[in-house]
């Protein structure tokens, strides 16, 4: 059954190639189908096996996947930790502004109360800007470092917890909730943590969004107009799922204009400028704020 399916995959890959259809196209549309990625990519090498005449080569191991695993692992340990002693050190705060009557008096002053976590935080917060700073250096100069399958685990594993973290603080509120014990200082704890889980899975959610969502979009016009046949689409909407037609950086769609033929126009905003580099996207070269690119429907987005 197996074989059968991949057959299946490698003759709609090959009738699709044939039509014009690019790599990253392909790639999205069937990963939407619910295919594997690993199938998908498979597929594509028989594909361009049988075009060239020579097998695709096995890559050897080489020691950017270790340093980015250790960077990612510094900088998210780094992260847990200040992002745990500052909720820490905000429950202390809040329960010495709001004490609880019923618990023992606290004697200690408030800097003996949080000396541990604001230590914890001057240790671990910078350490943690430092490994961001080197990986988002890094990423400007080999952006395709940024779908390293380590960094893709990792996040998506921090994300896992982070969500993790929200939900149970969900249910311990609606607990309290239902047993009628919320207090204002009960409430200010929940809204802590909600607070700082929220920020860093809104943060790494959208990290690095932008560039995927104007290739999905720049891939979608590309195939409606010249493997479909269809005329220019006037908006975005029908091209791409919400996700995708939002930037993360406004909340609003990305502006899509079609300037004459089939010459179109995508802008959106950034929060740092990318350099030149060898990467052959030009959605990777591209200034700090609003940044528009001028792009046509007749060129395979081959990105």
């Amino acid at each position: 059954m197996a074989n059968e399916s991949s057959l299946k995959l490698f003759e709609f890959v090959t009738a699709a190639k044939n039509k014009g259809a690019s790599d990253d196209f392909l790639a999205s549309f069937l990963a939407r189908r619910g295919w594997a990625q690993d199938d998908v990519y498979a597929a594509l090498g028989r594909y361009w096996e049988s075009v060239t005449g020579v097998a695709v080569p096995d890559r050897t191991a080489t020691g950017e996947s270790a340093r980015d695993a250790f960077l990612y692992l510094l900088s998210f340990s780094t992260l847990a930790t200040w992002a745990t002693a500052l909720g820490s050190m905000l429950f202390r705060l809040i329960d010495y502004w709001l004490p609880d009557p019923l618990a023992p008096h606290q004697l200690l002053s408030v800097r003996q109360m949080v000396t541990w976590q604001m230590a914890s935080i001057a240790v671990a917060f910078p350490i943690f800007l430092l490994a961001m700073r080197t990986i988002l250096r890094e990423a400007r100069l080999s952006p395709e470092r940024l779908k390293s399958g380590v960094r893709k685990w990792l996040t998506y594993i921090l994300l896992l917890l982070t969500a993790g973290a929200m939900i149970g603080d969900l249910i311990w509120f609606l607990d309290y909730f239902l047993q009628g014990e919320l207090t204002s200082r009960f409430v200010l704890k929940c809204l802590t943590v909600m607070l700082i889980g929220g920020t860093i899975f809104a943060y790494y959610r959208s990290d690095h969004r932008r560039e995927e969502d104007l290739r999905a979009i720049s891939r979608a016009v590309y195939y409606r107009v010249q493997t479909a046949g269809e005329p220019m689409p006037e908006t975005i909407a029908s091209l791409v799922d919400k996700w995708q037609a939002t930037d993360p950086e406004t909340g609003k769609r990305y502006e899509y204009r079609v300037k004459s033929g089939t010459q179109y126009e995508l802008c959106a905003v950034f929060d740092e400028p990318a350099e030149q580099n060898r990467y052959p996207s030009q959605f990777w070269h591209h200034g700090k704020g609003r940044t528009c690119f001028t792009l046509d429907a007749k060129t395979n987005p081959a990105w």
